[in-house]
């Protein structure tokens, strides 16, 4: 039995000699694809795509279908006692020109045909994910090509696995997920025994947005845009190009979708994500769930700590830190994991960002995710998740169960990670952190909080206990049922992207006040317009002092904040949002030219969080929820000693939305203009669920919400949204037919 090794190195390779020895000699790169379907369809953008980026291709191809390495083996072995035995379609493309339609031979003719550069391998797709079907054929392979074209490199291209309505994955016992992670392991293993390098289509299929997108059903084949992306992927493999530059891109396919693809191509040859989002199979109906284990998550257990039950009353926060290490060893392959928690998670591999969540949704339909990890070394790994469950102190559109956190890994990784399974440590970083109340009126945004030390998402637990299990696993394993469900959480595979983390410091400070009254409503003068800071570079506030800054977003953004604070024992620094300055007089008066643009004689009604030093350094702010606004009011209020403010940023958060559709007017140029803040009001209208207004309730109306959808389908031929908007009020649909009047929410509004 042949040792399997997890690949980095091939996949991360960008380049190979042989690029730079074609860029000197000016000659057309030889490649010779031995395969099938999975093949031959990069005839069609592969030499569009590498036109585009200056480099000269001679691409040929040997064909067919559902062909096997073991059979490709057969096949030479059966020309070798016959010159007439050709079973193989063969089709050459010479810079863009067919020289050969519809020819035949075998592989040995084909690799004597020509001075080959590149000879590329593939598995047949219902084998790829099964290492054991690589060998001895594909050794053979390896042998014969070095014999008869001993100047070609041979080079291995990772097919892609099946689109989840394919019948073959229930016959493999596997989802779609698992066979792109088997796959991925098994070319890596056979790549990686012989130094050879990894063409990752694959892997880049995975980094595509909507991913079954890219097949067109019942097919199992890439479609149109399924083969531009192979075509990015190979260019960018083999020419060693940064194919996001590629200006080629089929008539009949949108700039936007070319841009995800390309970026997926990059993503995937230069091994830029560590950690992709993946998603499992939609699943659509209640059916079996937790009375069957329909889905790997349902054999993982909810964990909690032991020490801190349910609150009676709503009224107690509960911040809590797991953490597991493991090790990794080689042969232990890709690692995928479904995750989710109550109320929300914020989850670290290795000190590093992975992802928020869950997605929200009802204890009937509790929602996960799901993530790949392609890349880890051997040696020892962690994971750290912060859960939070705030009660009351939550948005009003955040349901919960009771408290919770759930892992589950695949493979080798399960006895490691999977909750229930293996014992996680847990423990509170809930001191220090206090809600400080909300804003006047029916504020559906959860409430203020004050934040002492550090945190919420950074604190370190003074004591570590083991996890405890709250609720096990879902549902029954075998064929005693008796039709009782499994109490608790309903768990659904979350359809939607991850929302989006982008860290920014935009805009600038358009006032400094001095000596005033902390989160004081103060009306800002000329003359403390005239000041500034740079917030994108440290500052340090002195001993004893009082300041408060308006910072002018320049556009309206949904965003944590994220803040680092040094000494300054006992400082105080509060960041609150705002949507529009308001006149000293209090009349909002908007329709004033440039009126959301002012400083001058206003001041700024904000909602936010305190942050408050005990004198640590390099200690990091967060707060537990997002806030909203165009404009930031930043309060410092410094004790005896100086507060060194080593950095202020926000992280942007919604979902991944963008303009993909063009409208204008010749007639009325100034039409852009309302577009363009139009769509950023979708924008910011568009999270894990639609807001009626994000600053203020971030409720979900059947009225808003129908308008929205129609903005969402004009916007983008991203639609996902679009479903779970649908799907979020089908879950709550009445008795009577109706769905409520708003929802998700905590109590009933009628």
């Amino acid at each position: 039995m042949k040792k399997l090794i997890v690949l980095t190195v091939a996949m991360a390779a960008v380049s190979f000699d042989f690029a730079a020895e074609k860029a000197e000699t000016e000659k057309p790169l030889k490649v010779l694809m031995i395969g099938n379907s999975f093949s031959i369809c990069n005839l069609r953008e592969m030499p569009q795509v590498a036109e585009s980026m200056g480099k000269r291709l001679d691409l040929a191809s040997l064909y067919i279908g559902g062909c096997s390495l073991e059979r490709h083996w057969r096949n030479v072995e059966a020309a070798a006692t016959n010159v007439t035995f050709k079973p193989y379609g063969y089709a050459r493309i010479t810079e863009g020109k067919r020289v050969v339609e519809k020819g035949t031979a075998n592989i040995p003719d084909a690799l004597a045909l020509d001075k080959w550069d590149v000879v590329t391998l593939q598995q047949a797709s219902h084998f790829s994910w099964d290492p054991a079907t690589y060998h001895p054929w594909g050794d053979n392979l390896v042998a014969k090509i070095r014999e008869l074209a001993p100047q070609a490199k041979i080079v291995v291209q990772e097919t892609w696995s099946y689109p989840p309505w394919d019948r073959r994955l229930k016959k493999f016992g596997f989802d779609q997920l698992e066979m792109y992670a088997r796959l991925h392991d098994a070319y890596a293993a056979f790549a990686a025994e012989y130094g050879f390098d990894v063409i990752p289509v694959g892997t880049a299929a995975e980094f595509v947005p909507d991913r079954n997108t890219l097949f067109t059903k019942p097919d199992f084949h890439f479609n149109s845009t399924g083969v531009y992306l192979q075509g990015l992927v190979w260019t960018a493999k083999l020419f060693g190009v940064d194919v996001r530059k590629c200006a080629y891109r089929p008539s009949w396919l949108d700039a936007a979708r070319a841009d995800e693809l390309k970026a997926a191509a990059m993503d995937a040859v230069s091994g830029a994500r560590r950690i992709c989002r993946a998603f499992r199979d939609a699943r659509v109906t209640r059916g079996n769930t937790n009375i069957l284990r329909v889905q790997p998550i349902d054999e993982a257990s909810w964990v909690w700590h032991p020490d801190i039950g349910e609150p009676k009353d709503g009224t107690t926060l509960a911040i809590l830190k797991f953490r597991k290490s493991f090790d990794v060893a080689d042969g232990d392959g890709t690692l995928v994991f479904d995750v989710s928690a109550d109320e929300r998670f914020v989850l670290f591999l290795d000190g590093e960002f992975v992802a928020r969540g869950p997605n929200r949704g009802t204890v009937e339909n509790w929602q996960y995710q799901t993530y790949v990890a392609t890349d880890l070394k051997p040696g020892r790994h962690v994971f750290e998740a912060y859960v939070q469950r705030l009660g009351d102190f939550a948005p009003l559109a955040q349901l919960s169960h009771r408290g919770g956190f759930v892992f589950k890994a695949n493979g080798a990784y399960d006895a490691r990670l999977t909750t229930g399974k293996v014992d996680w440590e847990v423990g509170s970083v809930s001191v220090g952190v206090r809600s400080i109340g909300t804003a006047a009126g029916a504020w559906g945004t959860g409430t203020q909080f004050e934040i002492v030390g550090c945190g919420p998402y950074s604190g370190e637990p003074t004591e570590w206990k083991t996890a405890s299990i709250v609720r096990g696993a879902a549902g029954v394993k075998g064929p005693r049922i008796y039709g009782a469900r499994t109490g608790g959480w309903m768990l659904f595979p979350s359809q939607i992207p991850d929302q989006t983390e982008i860290l920014c410091v935009p805009g600038l400070v358009k006032a400094v006040a001095r000596g005033v009254g902390f989160m004081s409503q103060h009306v800002f003068s000329e003359e403390e317009a005239k000041e500034t800071i740079d917030l994108s570079k440290p500052f340090t506030v002195p001993a004893n002092t009082r300041m408060q800054l308006a910072w002018d977003l320049e556009r309206y953004y949904c965003a944590y904040p994220d803040v680092v604070l040094s000494g300054g024992k006992g400082a105080r620094f509060a960041i609150c949002f705002a949507e529009a300055t308001h006149r000293g007089d209090n009349n909002l008066k908007t329709s004033e030219p440039d009126a959301r643009r002012k400083i001058v004689g206003r001041y700024l009604p904000a909602f936010g969080d305190t942050f408050v030093s005990d004198g640590r350094k390099g200690a990091k702010f967060s707060a537990p929820w997002f806030r909203c606004g165009k404009w930031v009011r930043i309060d410092i209020e410094t004790k005896d000693e100086p507060l060194a403010v080593d950095s202020v940023a926000i992280v942007e958060s919604r979902y991944p939305l963008e303009m993909e559709s063009v409208f204008s007017s010749p007639d009325d140029p100034s039409l852009g203009a309302i577009r363009d803040i139009s769509a950023r009001a979708m924008q910011m209208c568009c999270h894990e669920m639609l807001f009626d207004c994000p600053f203020y309730e971030q409720q979900m109306y059947p009225g808003d919400t129908r308008v929205q959808l129609n903005v969402l389908s004009a916007m983008s031929r991203d639609d996902r949204m679009v479903k779970r908007a649908i799907e979020i009020y089908d879950l709550n649909t009445r008795d009577d037919g109706q769905c409520p009047f708003n929802f998700p929410t905590r109590g009933t509004q009628e």
